[in-house]
């Protein structure tokens, strides 16, 4: 997963807690800032699998809703 938002203290923690939220695990992170921007990508799974388009949609929905409420 791709993610671009605008850099903040507590970013991070905001979006490993949405990933944890829909039971997937983090297998790698690579984090980058460009200025104020976050550009992060993460490689998740959920049980060692891959993740299936349902948990996609929904883990993009609630990070969407977090990151709008910063």
């Amino acid at each position: 997963m791709e993610l671009v938002a605008e850099n903040a203290l507590g970013l991070l923690h905001q979006i490993s807690q949405s990933i944890s939220s829909q039971y997937c695990d983090i297998e790698l992170v690579l984090i980058s800032t460009q200025g104020v921007r976050a550009l992060d990508v993460f490689h998740l799974t959920t049980n060692g699998e891959k993740l299936s388009d349902a948990t996609q949609i929904t883990l993009k929905e609630t990070l969407h809703s977090t990151l709008i409420q910063k």
